[in-house]
């Protein structure tokens, strides 16, 4: 897998199949839908790309929230790496994008940039300003390209997205929450020096300082 971590200087594409998102977690649903990229892929002989980015759409948006992300930047690409996918480009998430709409982002990047020929849209999937790019957009506006939808998916009856595995998370259904994601959630961080309570009790144990 090629890593890109922006849309210029990037080697010439003839012809591909991609997915945008933020996969957030890179969930069970999500590897549905890299799995169908793939796929399609190797069926028509062309290239497999993801298109996720860096920083959060919600935060950049509304300043005040924190989005806390399910898998950190780091993460994230070692997942992606255990695909085959050909390319992933994580990319800022930056006042371009967020103004680029649905139209130019499909003519500037996907087709003279990337020369997609296939889209694969998740069941909750868009892109674009305002977000204008969804599947019904591009099957109706844009012909040359061939689009698949791929439906929610559930595990025990739980819409399985990165919303749900959140709560899971927050309300310490931890074994809820990796049934979803398919892999450990993790938490990453630096080791600080706390308070020392657990050692006077027995139990040492180690204070991670979360800034994701």
């Amino acid at each position: 897998m090629k890593l890109y971590r922006s849309l210029i200087n990037i080697n010439t594409i003839k012809n591909s199949v991609v997915s945008i998102g933020m996969f957030d977690g890179v969930h069970l649903g999500h590897t549905t839908v890299i799995n169908r990229v793939i796929e399609i892929a190797k069926q028509k002989k062309i290239k497999s790309i993801i298109i996720t980015f860096s920083n959060s759409p919600i935060s950049y948006f509304s300043k005040d929230i924190i989005d806390l992300q399910i898998t950190n930047y780091n993460e994230k690409i070692e997942l992606f790496k255990k695909t085959e996918l050909d390319y992933l480009f994580v990319i800022e998430f930056n006042e371009y994008i967020a103004n680029l709409n649905a139209s130019a982002f499909i003519n500037d990047i996907l087709i003279s940039l990337l020369k997609v020929r296939y889209i694969v849209f998740g069941y909750d999937n868009h892109f674009g300003k305002n977000r204008e790019g969804t599947f019904k957009y591009i099957t109706e506006n844009f012909k040359e390209i061939k689009t698949e939808l791929i439906i929610a998916s559930k595990k025990d009856k739980i819409t399985i997205s990165s919303t749900s595995i959140k709560r899971e998370i927050v309300n310490g259904h931890i074994i809820n929450a990796n049934k979803l994601l398919g892999h450990p959630y993790k938490i990453s961080g630096i080791v600080v020096k706390g308070m020392q309570l657990g050692r006077k009790l027995g139990f040492p144990t180690a204070n991670i300082a979360y800034d994701n």
